[in-house]
């Protein structure tokens, strides 16, 4: 019982780094997406 127990908490302990590795490029990205939209924008502005 504990051994299944254990392989649980292992398998959530890995879902739970990999959800934390999406958020984090997430958050790198997601930002870095809307500077480039923003720049693309104000460029076409310009012309």
């Amino acid at each position: 019982m504990s051994r299944s127990v254990e392989g649980l908490g292992m398998g959530l302990a890995l879902l739970g780094t990999v959800i934390a590795c999406g958020a984090v490029v997430l958050l790198v990205t997601f930002p870095a997406r809307l500077l480039r939209q923003g720049a693309s924008l104000s460029a076409r502005n310009r012309d």
